[in-house]
């Protein structure tokens, strides 16, 4: 693309033209990135929220601050293990719906313990 180009109409065509020989994996890598950058943009607001540093959350979740950095670069792509360890340790669920383009972190419901009788599952000794 040229630094020469003077109007907005020769702007757009020269940027236009960036995308228009991309593969078939090419737009699919970049959905996969941007995806990834939906679930971590809702970690990172997380973060703010609670005034957690990405070093405190790659030790909360067993990881290196390093390889936390790379997500959040887009350098990495994150994977579903790390999507549960965010959920586990930020207390949050992670809710999508299809045809929709957001992804909410919500509160996680503190789950109810059953009373033993309630199990579903019971010793028997014979």
């Amino acid at each position: 693309m040229s630094t020469n180009l003077r109007t907005p109409e020769e702007i757009k065509a020269a940027f236009g033209g960036l995308f228009t020989n991309r593969t078939e994996e090419q737009h699919r890598q970049d959905a996969a990135q941007l995806l990834s950058f939906r679930f971590l943009s809702e970690v990172e607001r997380l973060m703010t929220e609670r005034g957690l540093t990405k070093r405190q959350l790659a030790s909360s979740v067993g990881t290196s601050a390093s390889y936390i950095t790379q997500l959040f670069r887009g350098d990495r792509l994150v994977n579903i293990d790390m999507l549960a360890r965010f959920e586990q340790v930020l207390g949050i669920q992670f809710v999508s719906r299809a045809g929709e383009s957001s992804i909410v972190a919500a509160k996680k419901p503190k789950a109810k313990r059953p009373s033993p009788s309630a199990s579903p599952i019971s010793a028997r000794r014979g």
